[in-house]
């Protein structure tokens, strides 16, 4: 709903701007780019449920931020909304992806259960997008944002009610970072003490930094960390294009409904993509099938990009979105689910985050590229056409990693630290149930 209200905020302050929108999109995902890996390092050191509510507190009332932006009219402060909006969802994000293998250890049942996440997402996309289309025309863009708020609270009396040890640091590894010498005596050793009470985080931080990359470049899987990327670099100008599809001249309540409805079908191919992908392709014990799942998902997105810029009325539209967005959700859940299944709980969120990360920066790129693009004149059917042909690249260079045996397929365990761990090990060493 506030993606929908600051879109509609947006073309109403600065109408047929190409720029403007990506500086939008921009401002919600360059964010992503510097703020999701510190997520991942704070959810793989402290309780990552405590965290969870902490963020959504936050969010609840800098979310009410936009209905200053909504009534000073200046585009600045809704940009700096989208930001800290943004900062804080990053800072979550991490957080929400590595939980559920604490939860659910089985790889069965952590299938299920990234399934049922991404279908409460999808149907949120697509009740959101009808909801927000009508409250805007009737009641006001403002509606939408104190909805928002109310939904975050309301996470945090939901996170309340979990249960279980959230936390993956061990003890003794608390006691190795926090001890520095309390009983010294002597002052010059106090001093260097007090410097290496100082220095500690920073030195953590680079420890676990170079800990994430050196796992990446001894796993035999690390490039899949850029499945997702791929997947936002096909369609990074979508916003852009949502708007530009939905626009009727001088009228903005027909425009904000057009604009629901989009978004209404993509949460509609997002809900139905991943279970045919689980129906046909995945098997939650074999990992080399949600890889090969997130390659037909490109499939799917190039075709219905294709779709979009030859469709000839808005119902056309609406069909091949909700077509691109069964592929687009199958990368998006996938990606992540196929990182679950390889990786172990401890160093999950930092691998997730850097997923992430790098997604964000591409979809960022994208994003600025397709506005600026529509600026000097590039028409929007071009824009999808160019969309189609970047998918295609990253379908036969995803296609030809695969069919050489590359990532998931050669993976059957996890190095850590030189000792090799079966992933279900690991998963009960760190369970919440067995803690």
């Amino acid at each position: 709903m506030v993606r929908i209200a600051s879109l509609q905020t947006l073309e109403a302050l600065a109408p047929d701007s190409g720029s403007a929108i990506s500086f939008l999109v921009i401002a919600k995902i360059v964010p992503e780019v510097f703020i999701v890996p510190m997520g991942g390092l704070l959810a793989d050191r402290y309780d990552r449920r405590l965290l969870s509510m902490s963020y959504d507190f936050t969010a609840g009332f800098c979310v009410l931020y936009y209905i200053v932006a909504h009534r000073s009219g200046d585009i600045a402060h809704l940009y700096i909304a989208t930001i800290i909006r943004s900062c804080i969802s990053s800072l979550d994000m991490p957080v929400g992806a590595s939980i559920i293998p604490m939860v659910v250890t089985d790889p069965e049942d952590l299938k299920k259960a990234v399934m049922l996440n991404g279908m409460a997402w999808s149907i949120m996309l697509v009740l959101g997008g009808i909801v927000a289309g009508y409250v805007i025309g009737i009641v006001g863009v403002e509606a939408c944002y104190m909805i928002n708020s109310a939904t975050y609270f309301t996470s945090v009396m939901l996170g309340y009610k979990m249960r279980g040890n959230f936390l993956v640091v061990t003890g003794e590894n608390d006691a190795r970072i926090d001890f520095q010498g309390q009983d010294v005596k002597d002052s010059k050793r106090r001093q260097r003490s007090r410097f290496k009470r100082f220095m500690q985080p920073i030195s953590n931080i680079c420890a676990m930094i170079k800990e994430l990359f050196l796992f990446l470049w001894n796993c035999g899987f690390g490039l899949l960390v850029l499945m997702k990327a791929s997947g936002t670099v096909t369609w990074g100008s979508e916003d852009i294009l949502n708007v530009l599809f939905s626009q009727v001249r001088d009228d903005e309540v027909e425009s904000s409904r057009r604009l629901g409805m989009i978004y209404s079908s993509q949460g509609l191919g997002c809900l139905i993509g991943p279970i045919l992908a689980t129906t046909f392709i995945i098997d939650g014990k074999k990992p080399r099938t949600m890889q090969l799942a997130c390659i037909s998902g490109l499939v799917f997105v190039i075709l219905g990009w294709i779709g979009i810029a030859n469709a000839p009325s808005f119902e056309a539209i609406c069909f091949f979105s909700f077509f691109r967005c069964l592929g687009g959700s199958t990368i998006w859940i996938f990606s992540t689910l196929l990182l679950q299944n390889l990786v172990n709980v401890g160093m999950l969120g930092r691998v997730v985050s850097l997923e992430s990360a790098t997604a964000s920066f591409f979809e960022a790129c994208i994003a600025y590229t397709a506005g600026q693009l529509e600026d000097e004149g590039l028409e929007k059917y071009e824009i999808a056409n160019l969309s189609a042909g970047i998918g295609t690249f990253l379908l036969v260079s995803w296609s030809t990693y695969h069919l050489f045996g590359y990532g998931a397929p050669r993976t059957n365990a996890i190095a850590i630290e030189g000792v090799i761990l079966s992933k279900g090990s690991i998963d009960m060493i760190h369970s919440p149930t067995s803690v």
